[in-house]
């Protein structure tokens, strides 16, 4: 469940509220390709043992209980290589599961068979975001490799192994023109075994999009496809069947 200041629903009851353009009690963050870098006059200040250290616009002050050291800018990250080294691991007990719901919108041409996403909306519970516009990024990037997966990608191959569409004339994935309005709702709880609550988050957007679709086409056309990807041929040919 979803809780917000409001109410409390669920995902799939967020998803339809949205595509049904009623307002659910949860603010929507769209993808946008601008971000806002934060205030970079702001300071950063980390314990280490007895020592404070201070960080501001790449300056840092080292404050103990003996002295205070104020230090000129940091270096650049490559003259840091040779001096700086970090490792660290996390093997969580349990694998965390995120869920997603996803929703989208239509046009089938009847004559060709031609699908077109008009828009899309997801959901999901991905635990804690620790980096929300990288999440955003990423749930949409998979958005569109969904599509690609729904309707559009095949490799062929012959008889022998040959792969006969091994380039982009043949084997066609989406471009900008095919990528429809993206809408995406971050939903935080707290994984107790993903690192600091989180969870994936990049792969699960791709699941949901071609069963969406298929589900769009059948609900627009009465035709239930199997098979992927759902190119305008077998769409045709299931209208056809079909009537």
């Amino acid at each position: 469940m979803i809780r917000s200041a409001h109410q409390s629903i669920s995902l799939p009851e967020l998803v339809q509220a949205v595509m049904g353009s009623q307002e659910p009690g949860v603010r929507n963050q769209e993808v946008s390709g601008e971000g806002d870098g934060g205030d970079r006059g702001d300071t950063e200040t980390r314990k280490h043992g007895d020592a404070e250290i201070s960080i501001q616009n790449s300056k840092f002050k080292i404050q103990n209980s003996n002295q205070t050291q104020n230090h000129p800018p940091l270096p650049t990250p490559q003259s840091l290589l040779p001096l700086l080294e970090a490792e660290s691991a996390y093997v969580a007990p349990e694998s965390p599961l995120t869920f997603m719901v996803q929703g989208v919108e239509v046009e089938v041409d009847t004559e060709t068979g031609k699908v077109t996403v008009l828009r899309s909306v997801q959901a999901i519970d991905l635990g804690k975001a620790i980096n929300p516009q990288i999440c955003l990024g990423q749930a949409a990037g998979g958005s569109v490799m969904g599509l690609g997966y729904a309707l559009l990608e095949e490799q062929i191959g012959d008889d022998h192994g040959k792969i006969l569409n091994p380039n982009f004339r043949a084997y066609r994935i989406p471009t900008a023109a095919d990528i429809p309005p993206i809408e995406i709702f971050l939903i935080e709880t707290n994984d107790p075994y993903g690192p600091f609550g989180a969870k994936g988050v990049g792969e699960i957007a791709i699941n949901g999009m071609a069963p969406a679709i298929a589900n769009a086409i059948a609900h627009a056309t009465g035709v239930s496809l199997t098979q992927l990807p759902m190119t305008p041929e077998r769409v045709w040919r299931g209208m056809r069947e079909e009537f």
